[in-house]
Order: structure tokens, then C-alpha cells, then sequence
């Protein structure tokens, strides 16, 4: 196990897709009585000899709940003011230097009313971007031009995650405290194509990357449901193995087809994506896991996990 400590709650990750370095950008938030603050900090990680360095942070007045690098150039976090933030990543200051220059001033995007909890960068187009949280409401913005391309309103309480889909360009998927999980056609406008209806809030979600119409949720009492969009009447499987809120989801296909999980119960888990069995779990965090992410090379697969007990660890698989 690697592990990197970090001054703050870890919240979030995001890996680039590059096969060089790989760099982990890592959402921090500090809340106590006293501060209400965050920080972005920027990892670079050594495969060859299995290690984390620090490389550049920023300090923000806010505190973030989520990271997501936009084409390996841009690194997008949200706030609990409700803001995204656009950085341009840190460059070297010479080409013998190690030292990466400060991050600057970033772009901000302020349209949502209460707290974000969740950023999803298109895996079609890295410059189109979803945000949602507290107000309800999903935002894509165009990342080049600044701007709102659409609202997207079908929820009732806050929208706990989002997904785009890998396999279909215009495929969102989001999740809500309102218990529905809703997939969206950008094509279609304002209204929500299809939806499946839990018993109890939806925390996460991801896409199967390699069977169009499944998707898997997490919900608040730890389940993990695998959903055919065709017939979501019944899971095609659920897996009890979280005694807690389920934080994320993510999916890889390798070997095998993966699912990733993070729960606020401290433990992360690798599911077979077919079957919903239990793979490997990590139980190694003392405090809820937040985020958790692959680290892909052309010989291996690591998995990345983030927590409140301020620590980023990665895992072999």
C-alpha cells in the first residue's frame, strides 16, 4: 500500500488519463468551529518505484467536495459555495527543475444556489462539463467558452452524483436524495428519458463501460445494485457488502469487468461488474472513504482511495 498524507479531509481524487507520469489531483476540506476552508493539491506518482510526491497546492476559502481533471490541461473542483473552479495546471519552472510553477487565479463558474457534490467531464468531450448538487438542478458548461450550455431541473432534493455515459455520446446519469436515479438525452432538452425509483436515497453511480443501457448505483444503506436501463424492474444483482452509505462508484474493464466502491463506512471494495461478488476489499482507512479511482498502465492496475482520516492510498489489484 502507498500511502500519502494530507493535511486535510480528502474528498475527492481524479487521475489523468495519461499513460506517462500520472499525476492525482486531491479535493482537501477543513471544517471545524473555527475555519471553513479547502485546498487543491497536485500528486505526481512514480510507478517505477511505487511512491507519491508532492508536487504544487492552493489554498481555497471554501471547502471542496470534488475534483475532475478536464483533458489532462485543466483541473475543475467544486465548492460549498456552490462555484466551480477551473485551474490551469501548474507548469515546470525550467526544463532541470522539478519545481512546478504556483497555480494561478482560476476561472470561476458560479450558477448553482448551495453546495455542489459532484463534477462528471464527458468522456466524448473533455471540454463539456456536469455539476450538480444542493439546488437541484444539473448544469452542463462548455469549459472553453465559459458559459451554460443547459439546465437540466427533474430532481426534488439534492443530487448526490453524476456520470456520463462512456459508450453513448449525450448519456447523463444522476442520482438524488429524492431516491431516483434519472438518465438524460442532452438531445431531448429538459426531460428525462428514463428512471429507476429506490426506497431510500441514491448516493452514487457509475456506467458499465462495455454493455450500453447498465448502470450501477450506490445507495445510503451501503447496496450496490447493478441496473439494465431495459428492465430495471428488477437488479440484475445487489451486493450487501458496505454497512454504510455508498460514497462512489467507478468502473474498469480488464481482464475482467470491475466495479470500485467507496463507502463512509471506511472500507473500499472491487466487485466483479458481471456478478456483483466480492473481488478484493481495503479496509485499511480509519474514517469514511470519499473518492476512489484507477491507476491504469499498459502493465498494471492500481486502485486509488481518498478519506476523511486525511490520507490518499493506493492499492494494487
Amino acid at each position: 500500500v502507498i500511502n500519502y498524507n494530507c493535511p486535510f479531509r480528502v474528498d475527492g481524487i481524479s487521475i489523468t488519463s495519461s499513460n506517462q507520469n500520472k499525476f492525482i489531483a486531491a479535493a482537501l476540506s477543513n471544517l471545524n468551529s473555527q475555519v471553513w476552508d479547502g485546498q487543491l493539491i497536485l500528486l505526481e506518482l512514480n510507478e517505477e518505484n511505487l511512491s507519491v510526491s508532492f508536487k504544487q497546492s492552493t489554498k481555497t476559502r471554501v471547502s471542496l467536495s470534488d475534483v475532475e481533471w478536464i483533458d489532462n490541461s485543466l483541473i475543475a473542483t467544486a465548492g460549498d459555495d456552490g462555484c466551480i473552479r477551473i485551474w490551469s495546471v501548474p507548469k515546470p519552472e525550467s526544463n532541470q527543475s522539478n519545481q512546478l510553477t504556483p497555480f494561478g487565479q482560476p476561472i470561476s463558474l458560479l450558477e448553482h444556489y448551495g453546495y455542489l457534490t459532484s463534477l462528471s467531464s464527458s468522456k466524448f468531450d473533455s471540454n463539456i462539463l456536469a455539476s450538480a448538487g444542493q439546488d437541484q438542478n444539473i448544469i452542463i458548461w462548455n469549459i472553453n467558452q465559459k458559459n451554460v450550455q443547459l439546465q437540466l431541473q427533474g430532481h426534488t432534493e439534492t443530487i448526490n452524483d453524476l456520470a456520463w455515459s462512456p459508450l453513448t455520446q449525450n448519456i447523463l446519469a444522476s442520482v438524488s436524495e429524492d431516491c431516483k436515479a434519472l438518465i438524460w438525452d442532452l438531445r431531448q432538452k429538459n426531460s428525462s428519458q428514463q428512471n429507476y425509483t429506490s426506497n431510500q436515497s441514491i448516493t452514487a453511480v457509475c456506467w458499465n463501460g462495455t454493455i450500453e443501457n447498465r448502470i450501477y448505483i450506490g445507495l445510503e444503506d451501503g447496496s450496490i445494485l447493478s441496473i439494465d436501463l431495459r428492465n430495471n424492474s428488477i437488479p440484475l444483482f445487489i451486493n450487501n457488502n458496505h454497512q454504510d452509505s455508498v460514497r462512489r462508484l467507478t468502473f474498469s474493464s480488464d481482464s475482467i469487468a470491475q466495479i470500485a466502491s467507496a463507502s463512509n463506512d471506511g472500507v473500499a471494495s472491487i466487485l466483479n461488474a458481471d456478478s456483483g461478488q466480492i473481488i478484493q476489499r481495503f479496509s485499511e482507512h480509519n474514517h469514511f472513504v470519499r473518492d476512489v479511482a484507477w491507476i491504469k498502465n499498459s502493465k498494471t492496475t492500481r486502485l486509488a482511495t481518498c478519506s476523511w482520516d486525511k490520507t490518499i492510498k493506493i492499492f494494487n489489484n
